[in-house]
């Protein structure tokens, strides 16, 4: 469903990949991918959820990596397990 379209998110994966808005990307790819969403986009906001196994250093290369970009980045904590989305 593309309910969410207009809102990307990376997740920082427990097994120590990521993911944007749960389409699978490698770290090097990253940077590549987020200007091509973001290029022709006026709003460049994104979000950042992370595994509670991955590191706070993990979450601000991720970070670092979306400004390198041009972009926002904002960490959220998901909700937990079986609180509303």
């Amino acid at each position: 469903s593309n309910a969410q379209s207009n809102q990307i998110v990376l997740e920082l994966l427990a097994d120590g990949g990521y993911a944007i808005n749960t389409q699978p990307v490698p770290k090097d790819q990253l940077d590549t991918q987020i200007h091509a969403i973001f290029d022709a986009r006026p709003a460049k906001l994104m979000f950042i959820k992370s595994a509670g196994e991955r590191t706070s250093q993990d979450v601000i290369d991720a970070m670092d990596i979306a400004r390198g970009a041009g972009v926002q980045a904002i960490g959220f904590t998901p909700a937990p397990a079986g609180g509303t989305q």
